[in-house]
C-alpha cells in the first residue's frame, strides 16, 4: 500500500499536536528564580515569581479567594514536580471566586504574580511567616 505524502505529513502533524502540552500563559515581565523561603529573608515586595506546588487549603473570601500551598521545584513546562523537597509554604489570593472542590487539597497549583508583604498565620499551632503572591495568572 503506498501512503500520500500529503496525508503521511497530516497524520504525523495530528499525532504530535494530540501529544502537546499547552503552556502558562505568558504575563508582562520576566520572572525571578526566587523561592518562597528566599523571599522570607529578603522581603522583595513587588518582585515577579511563579511558584507552584500542592494545594493545602483553598478559602474564598467576599472578594478574592486564598489558596495556602505547599511549594514544589517547577518542572520545564512550569509544572510542580512530584516529589517531597519543598521550598516552605506560601499563600496566593486572586480576585473572585474559585470552587473548592475544584481547587481541592493534594491538587497541584502553578501561579504567577507579585510578591506582597508577608503574612502570619498558623500551621497546626505553631506560628508561619508565609509569603504572598498576588495572582496574576
Amino acid at each position: 500500500m503506498k501512503l500520500n505524502p500529503s496525508l503521511f505529513g497530516l497524520l504525523v502533524t495530528l499525532l504530535f499536536t494530540g501529544c502537546a502540552i499547552t503552556p502558562l500563559p505568558r504575563t508582562g515581565s520576566p520572572v525571578t528564580a526566587l523561592s518562597p523561603d528566599e523571599a522570607l529573608q529578603s522581603g522583595q515586595v513587588g518582585t515577579r515569581v511563579r511558584w507552584g506546588g500542592i494545594i493545602i487549603q483553598t478559602s474564598p473570601g467576599p472578594a478574592q479567594t486564598c489558596f495556602e500551598i505547599s511549594s514544589r521545584p517547577l518542572d520545564e513546562e512550569g509544572e510542580p514536580r512530584q516529589t517531597d523537597r519543598t521550598f516552605g509554604r506560601f499563600m496566593a489570593c486572586t480576585k473572585g471566586f474559585y470552587e473548592p472542590s475544584v481547587y481541592a487539597v493534594s491538587r497541584s497549583l502553578t501561579v504567577v504574580g507579585e510578591l506582597a508583604p508577608v503574612v502570619v498565620g498558623k500551621v497546626g499551632e505553631h506560628e508561619y511567616r508565609y509569603p504572598m503572591v498576588l495572582i496574576e495568572a
